[in-house]
């Protein structure tokens, strides 16, 4: 069986940000320049925002994906539906 969960990866942030409180302020910037309409419909709670594990290697082409737990599933699939439709 399909287990829907509320969780959204991102590629290839900056390993700048390194509190949760500004990843989460990065993915609200990320929203806001590429979805502006969506940014303003949607209501996006976000429950929790976190690096994957493993250390950051400076040898690696691109860094450390984020995980973001959104506090619906619902609010997940409006997200992927916006960027497939976009690209």
């Amino acid at each position: 069986n399909y287990v829907k969960r509320p969780n959204l990866r991102i590629f290839s942030i900056p390993e700048k940000e390194k509190k949760s409180k500004s990843l989460e302020n990065v993915f609200g910037g990320i929203i806001e320049i590429n979805f502006p309409d969506l940014a303003r419909d949607l209501d996006i709670q976000i429950q929790e925002a976190q690096r994957t594990s493993g250390k950051f290697i400076a040898k690696r082409s691109s860094p450390r994906h984020i995980v973001i737990r959104l506090s619906k599933v619902k609010t997940k699939e409006i997200i992927l539906r916006a960027v497939r439709q976009k690209h």
